[in-house]
């Protein structure tokens, strides 16, 4: 009987990685169509929170409370989460 072979996921590494964006590979750097969106977004929540922060004993409408959500919650994902796995955990790609 012969035992199948175990191989390491191609998405974890372990050991030090360097700070510098400069020596970052490409793949790691935000394409200017990336920058576009997240901006987006970014404006987008903005102007949600502003909305609710400006509106004085009026009803506010639940889509200005969601859209504001959902952007924050986008952008702390998409950062955070790429902040926790390259600079916290020192995570890196295998094998590219």
């Amino acid at each position: 009987m012969t035992r199948p072979v175990l191989r390491a996921p191609r998405v974890l590494l372990v050991g030090p990685m360097s700070t510098s964006t400069s020596e970052r590979p490409a793949r790691d750097r935000m394409t200017p169509k990336s920058m576009a969106i997240w901006g987006t977004v970014a404006v987008v929540g903005a102007i949600c929170w502003a909305v609710l922060a400006l509106q004085r004993g009026e009803e506010v409408s639940a889509l200005w409370v969601l859209f504001a959500a959902l952007a924050s919650y986008a952008i702390a994902y998409r950062f955070y989460a790429r902040f926790i796995a390259y600079r916290v955990l020192r995570l890196r790609l295998r094998g590219h």
